[in-house]
């Protein structure tokens, strides 16, 4: 089902690629069937540290041995998850165990720009558009997401969105909501996710406490949301924050 009632069309090209946030399918990444329920931290008690313990560190009871996430803290503050997201309003800092095992915070993102990419493994326009973006450069899967794009749109738009993704001109996250079946995801649907479609300069994440899928007004998948240098929401998935916003970035 295409939830956008309006197509968008400019320069040749027309963005059609969104399904609605209820509808789901079993039609992509049938590996995740097999691999069974995990925790957060993938290691039996929620905590990430490797051990049984449930106490976060790695066995030793004291919590001080977990390594802290990469780029945390931020210079500004954390409002929490208590509101939802609201355009100027400030972002949560949000950080976990991205698909290859490091923990990471987006505020290493912070004073540039972040589009955080919110998607689910059984969204197919979600999967071509990771296909589009990969380093492997799947171009025939770039209309999964973008309808019937020219050459004169790949050259304007997706390979400077490529580009600009691998130079870090700002950060690309892909937050996965929702695994094929339309449950809370767990690591080993990052870790696929990642195998199919890789890219060394974007961090998946599987939002297992569902924190951002109850945070953001979702009303269709991919949704894009984009938070300023200032971690503070400048674009909630508005009709134009694919060619707009971010193509403003590039």
């Amino acid at each position: 089902m295409v939830l956008l009632s309006t197509v968008i069309v400019a320069a040749g090209f027309a963005l059609d690629g969104c399904v609605d946030a209820d509808e789901t399918t079993a039609d992509v990444g049938d590996e995740a069937e097999d691999s069974g329920p995990l925790d957060e931290g993938g290691d039996g008690d929620g905590d990430g540290d490797g051990d049984d313990g449930g106490d976060g560190d790695d066995g030793g009871g004291d919590g001080d041995d977990t390594p802290p996430a990469e780029g945390a803290p931020c210079e500004a503050a954390d409002p929490g998850w208590e509101l939802m997201a609201e355009v100027g309003g400030s972002a949560p800092h949000f950080e976990g165990i991205d698909q290859v095992g490091d923990n990471v915070s987006i505020c290493k993102y912070e004073g540039k720009h972040i589009v955080l990419d919110v998607g689910t493994v059984w969204c197919g326009p979600c999967n071509a558009l990771a296909a589009c973006l990969s380093v492997n450069e799947y171009d025939f899967q770039c209309d999964g997401y973008f309808v019937d794009p020219t050459p004169e749109f790949f050259e304007s738009f997706i390979q400077p969105l490529r580009d600009a993704i691998a130079n870090e001109v700002f950060g690309w996250v892909t937050v996965i909501v929702q695994d094929n079946y339309g449950q809370p995801p767990t690591s080993v649907d990052a870790y696929l996710w990642d195998a199919m479609y890789p890219n060394p300069n974007i961090h998946v994440f599987p939002d297992f406490t569902q924190q951002y899928l109850d945070h953001l007004p979702i009303e269709s998948f991919p949704s894009f949301w984009v938070i300023g240098p200032d971690m503070n929401y400048v674009d909630l998935n508005s009709d134009g924050v694919m060619y707009e916003t971010i193509g403003s970035l590039l």
